[in-house]
């Protein structure tokens, strides 16, 4: 009988670790769930979510009890990144919890979802909304964002969470784990890599700017950077199928870091990736840019000569650093 129990409980200890490690992995990676009814209001209420990168695009989605951004209260909902998955380095969103964030941005809408007029909170991802589609199935209450992986990432592989902050919640706000944590397990969720789920939904808001492709120090990768030089700083805008680096107004050419905004020393119509089109090549004073050690995501923002505006972005490694 001792013996017979003994392999009962081997049988349930093994049940029991095997749901564990299916539990860790629907945390860990792909579509994740959240309780339903954990917080008090529906509007606020997160159900379910997602993150997947697909060519070089991130798609954003999180599902909620009842229609999000109601025009009579104040929403935001917001992501933060540890787009190193390293929970020692980061801070971008703030507080204990959310430390190793590189990336962090909250999005809301004063007036109404429908209407696009959105606001920006956290400036780790600027040109976010001039470089995202808006997206909103009303028959599920999901809300989708598909921007390029470029303005939070270099890596399609991050770990991020959720929050949903309501106005006259008096606190009672939803975390999406509901604990979150960056450096313990089950306290984030990781992107899912591969092809983009279908979604039923309406594009509510198409990208305000031209997403363009740049391309720091061309002809070397990683985009290794000494913020202390005092050197020139080469940086194509590429000619692509959909985009014609010809057309850039270079007076409108602004270049660096968050917060920066360096204008280009020199430019020039070459070939620098071999595809036989000419493509705009850029040099900027390396200081001017705003590079500092620990910087991984530099930006340009530009408008074509008939006025469009423009935004892209690159990964980039700083050395000679401390």
């Amino acid at each position: 009988m001792k013996g017979d129990r003994f392999v009962r409980w081997l049988h349930c200890l093994a049940l029991s670790t095997a749901l564990t490690l299916m539990t860790t992995m629907s945390v860990a990676a792909g579509t994740w769930t959240d309780p339903a009814g954990d917080v008090t209001l529906p509007n606020a209420d997160i159900l379910s979510g997602s993150a997947t990168v697909f060519e070089g695009r991130v798609d954003l989605r999180v599902q909620f009890s009842a229609h999000p951004f109601p025009s009579v209260a104040t929403h935001v909902v917001s992501w933060c990144f540890d787009t190193d998955q390293d929970a020692t380095t980061g801070d971008a969103c703030g507080g204990s919890t959310f430390l190793g964030a590189e990336r962090g941005f909250g999005i809301d809408s004063p007036r109404g979802l429908e209407t696009c007029d959105l606001g920006l909170y956290g400036g780790s991802v600027p040109h976010l909304l001039e470089a995202s589609e808006i997206w909103f199935d009303a028959t599920s209450n999901t809300l989708r964002l598909v921007f390029p992986l470029s303005l939070i990432s270099g890596d399609p592989t991050f770990n991020y969470a959720v929050t949903s902050v309501f106005g006259g919640s008096f606190g009672a706000n939803e975390f999406a784990p509901d604990s979150p944590n960056f450096a313990s397990p089950g306290g984030f969720f990781t992107s899912d890599v591969g092809e983009l789920p279908p979604f039923g939904g309406t594009l509510l808001c198409a990208p305000r700017a031209i997403a363009i492709h740049i391309d720091i120090k061309p002809g070397s990768f990683p985009n290794t950077i000494n913020p202390k030089s005092e050197g020139i700083l080469r940086v194509a805008v590429l000619t692509t199928g959909d985009f014609d680096a010809a057309t850039v107004d270079p007076g409108t050419i602004r270049f660096g870091a968050l917060g920066a905004s360096a204008a280009p020393v020199s430019s020039v119509l070459q070939d620098v990736d071999g595809d036989g089109d000419q493509d705009l090549v850029l040099k900027f004073n390396t200081p001017d840019t705003g590079i500092a050690c620990g910087t991984t995501v530099a930006f340009l923002t530009a408008s074509t000569l008939d006025g469009h505006a423009l935004t892209g972005s690159d990964s980039i490694r700083t050395s000679g650093c401390p």
